[in-house]
């Protein structure tokens, strides 16, 4: 897979935007999304990204 972008979701679930336990072989952005883009209740475990990160998936993501 090469890059993926989450931006501008609206939902009234406030864990609604679960971003995690994906596998990006290029950059991962995240950027006003609502709510912010978190694990949520998942209990999944972090993105794992060999590109850069940006936005809302710093925090849930690692290299």
């Amino acid at each position: 897979m090469g890059n993926d972008t989450v931006t501008q979701n609206r939902f009234a679930d406030p864990d609604a935007t679960e971003i995690a336990n994906n596998e990006v072989f290029g950059s991962l952005a995240c950027f006003n999304n609502v709510p912010d883009a978190q694990f949520g209740d998942s209990v999944q475990p972090p993105n794992v990204v060999f590109g850069a990160i940006q936005g809302e998936c710093k925090p849930l993501s690692m290299h």
